[in-house]
């Protein structure tokens, strides 16, 4: 936890469904638990995460970092053996929260944790080879605003 930490709730995120992506208002929200300290995961149906950043920032610096991530996860999609989550669109400010924020698909499996390491999966230099550099692989561009990508 941090001090100046931003609170999320699941009312807070269903308001920002509601508003900006109303073909999901429908889906059932509820927070993800986990040691996360960065973002706040709500789970948006069965096939989306809502990714909130926790730390206070300036809004166009936060938004660059997700589109960052979201050109991160294009890149490095399918170059390993691990799944990797899909952007979908990001979200602006609204309905009691001050940043930008990301919807991405789900991936289900086991969250990798310190009090269970065997029940994670393998994932240091035995689990494969490097992906490429980011700039190697091409992108679609990612949507801004109230649209998915």
């Amino acid at each position: 936890m941090h001090s100046d930490e931003l609170a999320v709730s699941v009312p807070t995120v269903r308001g920002l469904v509601e508003q900006q992506f109303p073909h999901w208002a429908g889906l059932d929200a509820q927070r993800v638990g986990g040691e996360g300290t960065v973002n706040a995961l709500f789970r948006i149906g069965d096939q989306l995460v809502a990714r909130l950043p926790l730390r206070p920032g300036d809004v166009a610096a936060v938004r660059q970092g997700l589109a960052a991530d979201a050109r991160a996860a294009r890149a490095l999609a399918g170059r390993t053996r691990f799944a990797t989550p899909e952007p979908v669109a990001i979200g602006e400010p609204g309905a009691g929260y001050p940043l930008p924020w990301a919807v991405q698909t789900w991936i289900p499996g086991t969250t990798a944790s310190r009090a269970d390491p065997p029940a994670s999966v393998r994932s240091g230099p035995a689990a494969g080879p490097s992906p490429e550099p980011a700039g190697a692989a091409t992108s679609a561009p990612m949507t801004s605003g109230c649209r998915p990508a």
